[in-house]
């Protein structure tokens, strides 16, 4: 059965519960055919299509990063979007990248800060995280550190 079918909006039930199971199988599975479709259908028409990928590609991200490691350039360009939600979503999936691959993502960083800069709470909040581990890299502490505390500062109290 294709991917699309298994999605939360696919159902008809709209349930958060559906797309952490599925990228629960999808993680239980190691199933990479699966991931490449979702990573598809971050391009469909439908937003409802696009929202339950991007969930479940993130929450597969939760679990095992490296399934969705190959696709931070998508995560990266889709932090451009117009669409908020895959906007946050994108940032989420790549602060779990950015756990195993803190190099590789540190070469997004003007898009990321410009996402962070301009983003919702929940992109800041992921920001933060992405900061956070791209600064566990020594040579990149220095470039790094100023974004975190910076955003610190603007928290609330």
């Amino acid at each position: 059965m294709s991917i699309i079918n298994m999605l939360s909006s696919s159902t008809g039930k709209r349930s958060k519960e559906i797309n952490k199971s599925l990228a629960k199988d999808i993680v239980k599975n190691n199933d990479t055919k699966s991931v490449k479709e979702l990573i598809m259908l971050l391009e469909n028409k439908d937003k409802n299509i696009q929202s339950d990928s991007i969930e479940v590609l993130y929450e597969t991200g939760y679990i095992k990063p490296d399934l969705i490691a190959d696709y931070q350039e998508t995560f990266t360009e889709l932090l451009q979007s117009k669409n908020n939600r895959l906007v946050w979503g994108a940032m989420i999936a790549l602060s779990s990248i950015s756990k195993i691959v803190p190099e590789i993502i540190f070469n997004a960083l003007p898009r990321i800060q410009k996402a962070v800069d301009t983003g919702s709470v929940i992109t800041k909040d992921a920001g933060v995280v992405v900061y956070a581990n791209l600064s566990i890299i020594e040579r990149q502490k220095n470039d790094i550190l100023p974004l975190i505390l910076d955003e610190l500062e603007k928290y609330p109290d």
